[in-house]
């Protein structure tokens, strides 16, 4: 499906209800599908459970936040039931933190924790981990990621099943496997930044509403001149300051488009061929009507884009990835933060409660603060992230070229050669970070060679 695959390119997962595949589609999240001998061919799907999708909850903050810890640690009781070992995914963070922090109140026995790591201290989250593991006395395993790691890369476009471009599932695959070394089932905080506000981009989408009403900034911020800054490293401020001025100019369906999409609308126009489909702008458009429930209107934008990620990111891409990764090895995932009750209470809440200033998930933090050992309690969120721009400037390098810029590839006429080649230029030259688009490239062309030409 080339619409498809355009669609992929722009988010890194094909979104329900469309697969990679033309004529096949997936159930969206949340539906059911009844199939009788009479529909068979125009099966009927329906809708059984969804997010609210504005705040609705009448009680007091701190009844919300007794409200919350009930919830949450009856989530995490519950899928503590195993008639295998139980441990949990250990990153760091204060998702997974809490959760690992409930299963130690919960249990008599240490908790199995499982953590990954990288080389590069931007991305290397295994001292917080350490220090959490330290402060609840579990039994701690770590690894280190190493970019040499074209055998597991393969074992990846084989797994997705289709093309599934989120780096994160590399790491999530090796984590999967040391922590099904220990035990058969984990828990992890997936689910806690969409219900919460984690995400930065919930604060940019505030922040981006205050200062379109300065005048002054407001235009400085739309100028051109801020593309021209270098940004080398993906996590770099330089490379968040230009993502954060490229949607400026923009709605905000569209804004929040250009900062999630791995290649925007542009740049596919420039990669792209004539024989492929390039997705259109308006993926996000219903997810941000006007309307007043959420209080400000910054407010409002945040809590939509929540609603969004909750109905599109997390399943597309998190779960998917998880999913995939920790199956592959037999190992059985349960997310407590995606309980339906806890996740009908959290979108339930005023955003100002979840986001408060520059904090987010301010409510969970007040909720769980006995859980959050104090270096944990007020780090900023980093995400689960992989150096793939400086892996390929070196070990990647070889392999993208001997792949996504050969001639097999190029047969198939849907990249332009020389524009995939400039962003190789420019991610070996330093001048960007382009590791997330070599990433897409180089997965769907593994894809392609698993999956349609086999």
């Amino acid at each position: 499906d080339r619409g498809a695959i355009g669609e992929y390119l722009l988010l890194q997962y094909v979104p329900a209800p469309r697969t990679a595949y033309a004529d096949i589609r997936q159930l969206p999240p949340g539906h059911s599908l009844l199939v009788t001998g009479e529909n068979y061919q125009q099966p009927c799907s329906r809708s059984y459970w969804s997010l609210p999708v504005q705040p609705g909850f009448e009680g007091t903050f701190p009844q919300a936040c007794e409200q919350l810890r009930q919830e949450l640690t009856r989530a995490v009781e519950m899928r503590m039931i195993s008639d295998v070992p139980l441990g949990a995914f250990l990153s760091g963070g204060i998702d997974s933190t809490i959760i690992v922090g409930l299963m130690s109140q919960l249990q008599k026995e240490p908790v199995t924790t499982c953590t990954i790591g990288f080389d590069n201290d931007l991305y290397d989250e295994t001292p917080y981990a350490r220090q959490t593991a330290r402060h609840f006395g579990t039994t701690h395993h770590e690894q280190t990621v190493h970019a040499d790691c074209l055998e597991a890369i393969e074992k990846l476009s084989y797994y997705y099943d289709e093309p599934f471009a989120d780096s994160s599932a590399l790491p999530t695959w090796y984590l999967s496997r040391l922590a099904r070394e220990q035990v058969t089932v984990v828990l992890s905080g997936d689910g806690g930044d969409e219900c919460f506000g984690g995400y930065d981009r919930y604060r940019g989408l505030q922040l981006a509403e205050k200062l379109n009403r300065n005048l002054l900034l407001g235009w400085l911020l739309k100028r051109r001149f801020w593309q021209n800054l270098s940004s080398r490293e993906h996590r770099s401020f330089s490379k968040r300051l230009k993502r954060f001025a490229s949607g400026m100019n923009l709605p905000v369906d569209r804004r929040y488009l250009q900062w999630m999409a791995v290649f925007d609308p542009d740049l596919l126009q420039e990669i792209l061929t004539g024989s492929a489909v390039i997705p259109v702008w308006d993926r996000f458009a219903g997810y941000f009507p006007e309307t007043t429930a959420f209080g400000s209107e910054a407010g409002r934008h945040a809590g939509q884009a929540m609603v969004c990620d909750g109905q599109m990111y997390l399943p597309g891409d998190l779960n998917t990835k998880t999913d995939r990764a920790s199956m592959s090895v037999g190992l059985e995932l349960r997310c407590p933060f995606q309980d339906h009750k806890v996740m009908e209470l959290a979108y339930s809440l005023p955003i100002d409660w979840r986001i408060r200033g520059r904090v987010g998930k301010y409510i969970l933090r007040k909720a769980c603060s006995d859980l959050l050992p104090p270096a944990i309690q007020n780090r900023p969120k980093r995400g689960f992230g992989v150096p793939v721009g400086s892996w390929f400037r070196d070990e990647l390098r070889d392999l993208f070229c001997d792949t996504v810029l050969s001639p097999r590839a190029m047969a198939r006429g849907y990249f332009h050669k020389t524009s995939l080649e400039k962003l190789l230029r420019e991610n070996d030259n330093k001048q960007e970070d382009h590791g997330h688009r070599l990433w897409a490239l180089l997965m769907l062309e593994l894809w392609f060679r698993k999956y349609i030409e086999k």
